[in-house]
């Protein structure tokens, strides 16, 4: 692998301060490059991941309210759904950081 398409896959990582999910998608659909596309795609993913679980907490959370009235047990749920989700959000930060720190020293 040459430098120019480490920096690329690295680039496609570290867009999670930059731009997420919108800089590895184009990096996805611009290069002819195996190995990028399959980063890239990885990156989008990862990076994505965060945004799709706040929308399926809201979701979930609408439901839950609807099913149950007790304001308690709706409190507990979002309590523990937002700390499940802002973990996860975390753990894929850190992956995005490793690969793109991994990518660099390959």
């Amino acid at each position: 692998m040459n430098t120019n398409n480490k920096i690329i896959i690295a680039l496609g990582y570290f867009a999670v301060f930059i731009a997420p999910v919108i800089l590895p998608l184009i990096i996805w659909l611009v290069t002819h490059d195996q190995l990028i596309k399959k980063h890239a795609l990885r990156a989008t993913v990862w990076q994505a991941f965060p945004f799709l679980a706040g929308i399926l907490f809201v979701i979930a959370l609408g439901m839950f309210g609807l099913i149950n009235k007790n304001g308690y047990q709706l409190n507990m749920v979002a309590i523990i759904l937002v700390g499940v989700i802002c973990l996860a959000s975390l753990i894929f930060f850190m992956m995005n950081l490793v690969a793109g720190v991994k990518a660099l020293l390959d």
